[in-house]
C-alpha cells in the first residue's frame, strides 16, 4: 500500500509540474527525498557500512575488468584491470593515490584537486544529489521534461548542480515516475563539452535498486558500456584497503 500511495503522489507531482510549469524549493526539496526513497529501501540503506561493486566496461576494442568499493565514511578504492596489469586509485578520505599494481618501483601518484574531485563524484554510492552541500554544490531545479510525440522516452525531472567556487556543473535527470536517476553530465567547467552518463537496467539487491547497464558518451558518441556482474554489502573492510601502500613512494606525472 506504502508503495502504491508513493506511486500515485509521485505521478501528482509530474502531472502538477506539468501543468503549472512552475518549480519551487519545495518541488526540488521533495524531488530529492523522492530519489532517496526510491533508491532502496530505507533499512537496507541505513544498515548500508560498505558496498563492493563488480563487472566490466568495453571501451572501443578493449574489456576493462573493474571492481569499486566505498565505506559509508568515504573512502573509495576503484581497481581496473586489462590484459593482466592492474591499476588501483584510492581515496582515503583527505587524499587520492593511483599506481599500477605489483610494480612499487613505478612509485604512486597522487591525484591534483580536478582528478580527485572527478573520482568521488563519479564513483561514489554517495551521489551529490543525497547530499549536494557536502561536495560545495547548490542544486536548482530546472523543470519537467517531457519527451517528443511519439517517442518511448519518459518525461525527466532536470536538476543542477553547481559549484561555484570550483566551477563545475553536474546535471542530473530522474525518471519522472520511478525517481531513479536516468542520466547525468558533468563539465568540469562551463565552457567545457559534457561527459554523460546513463543509467539503465535497475535491480534490486539486497533491498538496494542498483543500475545493472551504464552507457557513457561524449560528444554526441558512446565511448563505453559497463556492466554490473556481482554487488556485495558489508564486507568489513579496513582502513588500509583504502591507502596507498608504504612500499609504493609518491612520484610525479614524470616519474621522479
Amino acid at each position: 500500500m506504502f508503495k502504491q500511495l508513493t506511486n500515485f503522489l509521485g505521478l501528482s507531482l509530474l502531472f502538477a509540474t506539468a501543468l503549472t510549469g512552475r518549480v519551487t524549493n519545495e518541488d526540488l526539496n521533495d524531488l530529492i527525498i523522492r530519489y532517496q526513497s526510491a533508491r532502496g529501501e530505507y533499512a537496507s540503506l541505513r544498515n548500508l557500512k560498505s558496498i563492493g561493486i563488480e563487472g566490466e566496461t568495453i571501451q572501443g576494442n578493449l574489456t576493462f575488468t573493474y571492481k569499486l568499493n566505498q565505506r559509508d565514511s568515504g573512502e573509495i578504492r576503484y581497481e581496473v584491470s586489462c590484459d593482466g596489469e592492474s591499476v588501483i586509485q584510492v581515496f582515503d578520505g583527505s587524499k587520492a593515490w593511483r599506481w599500477v599494481a605489483g610494480n612499487p618501483e613505478k612509485g604512486a601518484r597522487e591525484l591534483d584537486p580536478k582528478a580527485l574531485r572527478f573520482f568521488r563524484i563519479m564513483n561514489s554510492y554517495l551521489t551529490p544529489l543525497d547530499k549536494p552541500f557536502a561536495y560545495g554544490f547548490r542544486a536548482e531545479l530546472l523543470g519537467l521534461e517531457m519527451p517528443e510525440a511519439g517517442s518511448e522516452d519518459q518525461a525527466e525531472y532536470h536538476i543542477r548542480l553547481t559549484n561555484p567556487r570550483e566551477g563545475d556543473i553536474l546535471d542530473i535527470w530522474l525518471n519522472g515516475v520511478t525517481f531513479l536517476e536516468s542520466r547525468r553530465a558533468y563539465r568540469p567547467s562551463a565552457d567545457e563539452k559534457p561527459l554523460e552518463f546513463l543509467f539503465e537496467d535497475y535491480r534490486a539487491v539486497r533491498g538496494i535498486n542498483i543500475p545493472h547497464r551504464i552507457r557513457t558518451y561524449f560528444d554526441d558518441k558512446m565511448i563505453a558500456m559497463t556492466t554490473v556482474r556481482e554487488v556485495d554489502t558489508n564486507e568489513g573492510l579496513l582502513s588500509f584497503y583504502f591507502t596507498k601502500p608504504t612500499s609504493y613512494k609518491v612520484v610525479d606525472n614524470e616519474g621522479n
